[in-house]
């Protein structure tokens, strides 16, 4: 038997050593296979991680449009209020234009009211002159038909006897 055992542990010897040059191969593939399968999932990682940032990328890319939409509807209501504010600066000249026409009709105005005003206060100064002339000559000339009444008075009193009041 021991005999047997011998041959038995010689063999299991044999397939140990034939194993083993049939594994070590297959083992070295294996550790290749593994090593392909770790840098496959590495890779797979850095695909969906690249995926990720590719679709931050976009959505990054869809915001910016968005905000650049918004700003160039901004823009276009910054340009109307532009324009709207240059027609009502337009119709404000234009108001201011018709305002200083008016101011110009009024000064003609004015002034054509001073010239008949002037010409008024001569006519005026004229008729105030003949009146004081015209009542000087009535002052006058009741002035001298008092004096001529007091005569006639006084004679009337001297002729009745009366003593003349003063």
């Amino acid at each position: 038997m021991a005999k047997n055992d011998d041959l038995v542990k010689k063999i299991g010897d044999i397939v140990d050593r034939v194993l083993v040059v049939r594994l070590e191969p297959i083992n070295k593939r294996l550790g290749v296979l593994e090593n392909g399968q770790q840098e496959l999932e590495k890779g797979q990682q850095s695909l969906e991680n690249g995926q990720q940032s590719l679709e931050n990328g976009q959505q990054s890319l869809e915001n910016g449009q968005q905000s650049l939409e918004k700003g160039q509807q901004s823009l276009e209501k910054g340009q109307q209020s532009l324009e709207k504010g240059q027609q009502s600066l337009e119709k404000g000249q234009q108001s201011l234009e018709k305002g200083q026409q008016g101011l110009d009709r009024r000064l003609n105005n004015l002034e054509k009211g001073q010239n008949t005003l002037e010409k008024t206060v001569k006519k005026q100064g004229k008729d105030i002159t003949y009146i004081r002339k015209t009542l000087d000559t009535v002052i006058d000339y009741f002035d001298r038909g008092e004096v001529k009444l007091n005569k006639r008075v006084t004679g009337i009193e001297k002729h009745l006897g009366l003593t003349p009041i003063e």
